[in-house]
């Protein structure tokens, strides 16, 4: 701590083994004989924080990282049941090896708070599930086959969240409003074709609104996503939506015990919406949710 300015910093290293246990039927051989890979991942960060006085606080962070793949990631070899597609492994990959920046600045005030994040990871070493192009028949049926791979890649990214309290008259003393926003966006390409990477999430904004009167508390949002346009040559679009979400809660407290009331109503108009960070079947075959109703109680003591 350096008359307000604090640093800190963080290693951390660890020893992980990934196993298959080999193909339990012979007939059947896709994952071959029992095997293992070790690896030794480290990361390192160094980070800073400084007050610039009124609230207003400046960050950073710059990182080394270094994940082991996982084991579908180096053994899977044949259809997932849950997507439909075929996936392969690389049974080759290394670890995945990033190196990061990310700088933040924001402001705290009593009731209200603004935080704002720009951030550029590269990485050497990208593992992504990406579409090959090629197709499996099995028993008649066509399966996508999607293969992991490592790519050098870049990944960019903005983030805003905010919360801004509103003044009430004195009939509604009791009354606390505030204003709700975020919005993040990422951007990721590979660094050696300049090809978007898959399945990244568009640019995603929320407007909401919340008010608390003693015991009672309420949130109406509108959580919209845009066109993701950015994907590789393989993959489609998918279109924007915009939805909205209310929820109610009321608690009861005691002695020994809380009680959390809530009712919550999710995409009131039930419009259709997909998940671009999902593969492409998926988004025909499971889209996400549509108009629902959800009621309960938690119960804490």
């Amino acid at each position: 701590d350096l008359g307000g300015a604090q640093l800190t910093a963080g290693l951390r290293q660890e020893r992980v083994t990934v196993r298959s246990e080999g193909d339990a039927d012979a007939s059947d051989a896709k994952f071959g004989p029992a095997q293992a890979r070790s690896f030794q991942p480290r990361s390192l960060a160094l980070g800073a924080t400084l007050p610039l006085g009124q609230g207003w606080q400046f960050s950073s962070n710059l990182s080394r990282s270094e994940r082991a793949p996982a084991y579908y990631e180096l053994y899977a070899n044949g259809i997932h049941v849950a997507t439909g597609n075929v996936e392969r492994g690389d049974m080759g990959l290394g670890l995945e090896r990033a190196r990061g920046l990310d700088l933040g600045l924001k402001w705290e005030g009593q009731a209200s708070h603004v935080h704002f994040n720009v951030y550029e990871t590269r990485f050497d070493r990208y593992i992504a599930l990406a579409a090959t192009g090629e197709e499996v028949d099995d028993a008649g049926e066509r399966f996508p086959v999607y293969a992991f791979e490592g790519v050098p890649a870049r990944l960019r990214g903005v983030e805003l969240e905010g919360r801004f309290a509103l003044p009430t008259t004195d009939w509604a003393s009791g009354l606390h409003l505030a204003l709700l926003s975020q919005l993040d966006a990422v951007r990721g390409e590979r660094r050696d074709t300049g090809e978007p990477l898959p399945r990244l999430a568009p640019l995603r904004a929320m407007l909401g609104l919340e008010a608390q009167w003693g015991a009672w508390a309420g949130r109406l949002e509108l959580r919209g996503t845009a066109r993701q346009t950015r994907v590789p040559v393989l993959d489609t679009a998918t279109p924007g939506s915009g939805i909205w979400r209310l929820a109610l809660t009321r608690q009861w407290r005691a002695d020994r015990f809380d009680v959390l009331g809530y009712l919550k109503l999710d995409n009131l108009g039930n419009q259709l919406a997909t998940n671009a960070t999902a593969t492409a079947t998926i988004r025909g075959l499971a889209p996400q949710p549509g108009r629902s109703l959800a009621v309960g109680a938690q119960l804490r003591f």
